[in-house]
């Protein structure tokens, strides 16, 4: 009797063993078939002294990016540290926007600046030199617009215009709009 009480714990204990084990391998199979997207997030690609320069179907070039630091994700987002970006006008000195940290999307076509933002435009024809200052601006390419909703200020020759928000349009030249609360003071 003792003997068949041995045997029969050593069925259940083994039984259970294999009951533990086959649960553990469904649970890793089941995680496995998890779609990349609900997956923890994870760099694919790095680059350092990274440049991005996008060109127009004429071979123009519209943006030019540089960046000490470039990671990309299986998501098809870019994290960009100590950003540089040109946006070339045709009407226009470009635009360079300077940013600490920056984030793109959607296949390089919108980005985020995040942090204190800097916009310089050289002076030209049309326009007087121009240094914007704001936070989190967001740029979305296709469009050639910025907006950004903080505390923005624009400096120029003599005059210190500042508000909240702010939406800036590329094409042709620049379009500059303050949102709301804009005050500007003239320096003669």
């Amino acid at each position: 009797m003792n003997k068949a009480i041995a045997i029969l714990t050593t069925v259940i204990l083994a039984g259970a063993g294999i009951a533990l084990f086959v649960s553990h391998l469904e649970e890793r199979l089941n995680a496995s078939s998890t779609p990349i997207s609900d997956q923890l997030r994870y760099a694919d690609a790095e680059f350092h002294n990274a440049l991005i320069r996008v060109t127009d179907s004429d071979g123009k070039q519209r943006y030019l990016m540089q960046a000490s630091r470039v990671t990309h994700y299986i998501d098809e987002t870019s994290e960009v540290t100590n950003t540089s970006l040109v946006v070339s006008q045709e009407k226009d000195s470009p635009l360079q926007l300077n940013a600490d940290s920056a984030t793109l999307m959607n296949n390089n076509k919108q980005a985020i600046l995040h942090g204190n933002v800097r916009i310089n435009r050289e002076p030209s024809a049309n326009n007087p030199a121009v240094l914007i200052t704001s936070r989190d601006v967001s740029i979305d390419y296709e469009n050639k617009y910025a907006h950004s909703d903080a505390i923005t200020t624009i400096k120029s020759d003599s005059q210190v215009t500042s508000g909240e928000g702010i939406d800036i349009w590329f094409d042709g030249p620049t379009r500059i709009r303050l949102l709301s609360n804009a005050r500007s003071r003239y320096k003669p």
